[in-house]
């Protein structure tokens, strides 16, 4: 029953991607978060729609000097999830704040200074794996209806394989290393991939703590590093399963993304050290 799962899973994959799984080159290590820190208006997250940020209270925009560059995820009233390689690229908690509360990544909302920023000692630029960070914040979030803590999987639970996952955040519509990125929050829909049809895209790129998740014209991209991917229960609520990582290019017909599965034990496991949750 198992493998008969998989291969549908595999099968639904290549039906929703599209038919370039096979003969791919080999993935460039694209991380998704945006270097220039340019301020503007352009649109965000490939294929998707505008949204409200009560639609997703636990999204972030992590700024650097006043420039978003990155997403993040409320996990406590002190504590943020986001990406390894987004802690790593420059920011400190003198530098760095969180936007929280709006829909606007620019404006509006309330501002939180950083107290520490603690990247998984085992985070590898190289591969890209273990790609987390937690970030306490001064202070405790303003909880409400524009701001929440976002569930966290018990370790080694949160299968996403077949099922619909959301994606958010503030980054370029098109596959570019430039660009200004959305000022309003967009979020997209895709479908979750068994490891065996994401294999057959990145091979052994792919480790333990990394999940695909993909639809074909559909995916994040720079400038959404570090942000939320979500699966809702049937009562609607939201589990973080993934933080967005890398991938190759964006949207490319047949190539997923890649996610930071947060419900790795190893991974879970840092978070409860530094966050408590």
């Amino acid at each position: 029953m198992a493998v008969l799962r998989a291969l549908l899973v595999t099968l639904l994959a290549s039906a929703v991607l599209g038919s370039g799984l096979q003969g791919l080159q080999w993935p460039q290590r694209v991380m998704r978060h945006r270097l220039d820190v340019q301020r503007g208006g352009g649109v965000g997250i490939v294929g998707g729609d505008s949204i409200d940020i009560r639609d997703a209270p636990f999204q972030l925009s992590f700024q650097l000097y006043d420039r978003h560059f990155c997403g993040a995820s409320i996990i406590s009233k002190n504590f943020a999830l986001t990406a390894g390689h987004c802690a790593k690229a420059g920011v400190t908690a003198s530098s760095g704040f969180f936007r929280a509360g709006s829909t606007n990544r620019d404006e509006d909302g309330v501002r939180y200074a950083l107290q520490s920023i603690t990247t998984n000692p085992k985070y590898d630029s190289g591969t890209v794996d273990f790609d987390v960070a937690v970030v306490q914040i001064q202070g405790e979030f303003q909880l409400g209806d524009t701001q929440q803590a976002v569930r966290l999987p018990a370790p080694g639970q949160a299968n996403i394989e077949g099922l619909i996952v959301t994606v958010s955040g503030w980054g370029n519509e098109y596959e570019q290393m430039g660009g200004s990125g959305s000022l309003q929050l967009r979020a997209v829909t895709l479908v979750g991939l068994t490891q065996r049809a994401c294999k057959l895209v990145y091979g052994n790129a792919l480790t333990a703590r990394m999940l695909c998740a993909g639809r074909d014209g559909r995916d994040s991209c720079q400038g959404d590093s570090g942000g939320p991917l979500v699966l809702r229960d049937a009562n609607n609520v939201p589990t973080l399963v993934g933080v967005v990582s890398w991938g190759n290019g964006c949207a490319r017909r047949g190539v997923p993304g890649i996610y930071a599965r947060v419900a790795d034990p190893d991974l879970r496991a840092f978070i409860q050290s530094i966050a408590g949750v």
